[in-house]
């Protein structure tokens, strides 16, 4: 029996450059491990267009990895950037979806600030 490599998003907000280096690095780890990880960093060029980037991100991936900071909450709740568009899509797919197992495709991650500091 052959397992299937798990398709995963990681949503997450540019807080910071350190920030934004962690993200890619817990990414990296996923991909080593045998982790389909999806991260914008990696996926996008300029030009591409990022809406559609989420959207397809979201709704095609076995689960998404919320990496949540102050920051990432702030924008969430306010519907700001990248974040709160990520906010209405992910809401859509809890909202509309009537299998159960879709509600656990979601995974927040806290982040405090003292894990977002280390090097």
């Amino acid at each position: 029996m052959t397992l299937q490599q798990p398709k995963v998003f990681i949503s997450y907000s540019w807080d910071s450059e350190s920030h934004k280096e962690w993200v890619k690095r817990l990414t990296d780890s996923l991909i080593e491990n045998g982790v389909d990880a999806h991260l914008d960093q990696y996926d996008l060029e300029l030009g591409d267009r990022l809406p559609k980037y989420m959207e397809n991100q979201i709704t095609n991936s076995d689960f998404v990895l919320i990496i949540c900071t102050e920051n990432y909450k702030k924008k969430a709740d306010n519907r700001k950037s990248g974040v709160g568009y990520e906010g209405h899509i992910i809401s859509g797919e809890l909202l509309s979806s009537a299998d159960e197992k879709n509600l656990y495709r979601f995974f927040e991650v806290m982040i405090f600030l003292i894990l977002c500091q280390f090097s």
